[in-house]
């Protein structure tokens, strides 16, 4: 990194036990943020790239 700061495209606003049952695939973000577990604050779409993020990581 460069140290320079960019500003965010969203802010996410989860509990820790939803980030676990994101981690762990029990739940996907659409899901969350249907259920009101996953709060988004800007582009919505950056949000939902946190799922593709996940499926590269193997479940805890």
């Amino acid at each position: 990194m460069d140290g320079a700061t960019y500003a965010a495209d969203c802010k996410l606003t989860l509990s820790e036990a939803t980030l676990l049952r994101l981690m762990r695939k029990q739940v996907n973000a659409m899901q969350a943020y249907m259920a009101g577990e996953l709060k988004v604050e800007g582009r919505l779409t950056a949000a939902f790239r946190l799922q593709e993020v996940l499926k590269a990581y193997p479940s805890l």
